[in-house]
């Protein structure tokens, strides 16, 4: 919610550009974790116990690709 719309709309292009020149699936997260308190502590997503929602996420992503 700190982003205003125009930095929102950037990321989205950048995302998709990035997606097309490289032939990959860019696979938007932005809004995915709005609503836990992953993001505001010294410790950031990677060290948050609250933060295994994105490891599960994208070990989901991975099963589904090799299916």
């Amino acid at each position: 919610d700190s982003l205003d719309s125009n930095s929102k709309k950037y990321f989205h292009e950048k995302l998709k550009n990035i997606s097309n020149e490289f032939k990959v699936d860019g696979i938007d997260f932005s809004e995915r974790y709005n609503n836990y308190e992953i993001w505001m502590d010294a410790s950031h997503i990677a060290l948050n116990e609250k933060s295994e929602i994105f490891s599960e996420d994208i070990a989901e992503i991975i099963k589904k690709r090799f299916k």
